[in-house]
C-alpha cells in the first residue's frame, strides 16, 4: 500500500496537447515567411538577370557602333531599332552593317527578355542614346522597365 501525502503532487511529464500546437504553430509561420522570402528572392534575380541581359545588349551595340565609324559618322545609327533584316551581304556598305547590327542585337534581346524593344537615337553633338525596353513581371502585374546608355562612339 502506498501512502501519499495531502501536500505531494507528482509532476507533470511531457508537453501538453496545447503546447504542442502552438509551436507547432509558431513554426509553420516562421516556414511561410521564409517560403515568401524565397520567392521574392527569385524575383529579384530574374529582375535583375533581366537588367543585365539590357546591359550587355546595349554594351554590344555600343561596340559594334564603334567598330563601325563609318556608318556611325553617316548617321545609319540614328532612328534604328532592329526590326528589319536585310540579306547576308558579302561586301556590306555601312550602312547595310547597322541594319545588321541592330536586327542582330534585337534579335539577342527578344530570345531572352519578353517584349524587348531597342532604338538608337543620335541625341546633338555625335552623343548617341541606345534605349532597351523590357517587360518584368511584378507579383500579379507587368512592369515596363528601360535601361539607357549614352555616349559618344568616338572622338573626331
Amino acid at each position: 500500500m502506498q501512502l501519499t501525502s495531502c501536500f505531494y503532487k507528482p509532476k507533470a511529464k511531457g508537453f501538453g496537447l496545447i503546447e504542442v500546437l502552438v509551436a507547432l504553430l509558431v513554426f509553420a509561420g516562421g516556414v511561410l515567411g521564409i517560403a515568401s522570402m524565397q520567392l521574392n528572392g527569385l524575383g529579384m534575380i530574374a529582375n535583375s538577370n533581366a537588367l543585365s541581359i539590357a546591359v550587355l545588349g546595349a554594351n554590344d551595340m555600343a561596340d559594334r557602333m564603334r567598330a563601325n565609324p563609318l556608318g556611325t559618322e553617316a548617321g545609319a545609327y540614328n532612328a534604328i531599332d532592329g526590326s528589319e533584316s536585310l540579306a547576308e551581304c558579302t561586301v556590306c556598305t555601312p550602312q547595310q552593317i547597322a541594319q545588321i547590327d541592330a536586327y542582330r542585337i534585337k534579335e539577342q534581346l527578344s530570345a531572352n527578355l519578353s517584349n524587348a524593344a531597342l532604338s538608337v537615337a543620335n541625341v546633338g553633338n555625335d552623343m548617341y542614346t541606345i534605349s532597351i525596353s523590357w517587360t518584368e513581371k511584378v507579383k500579379q502585374s507587368s512592369e515596363t522597365k528601360t535601361h539607357r546608355f549614352t555616349f559618344l562612339p568616338y572622338n573626331p
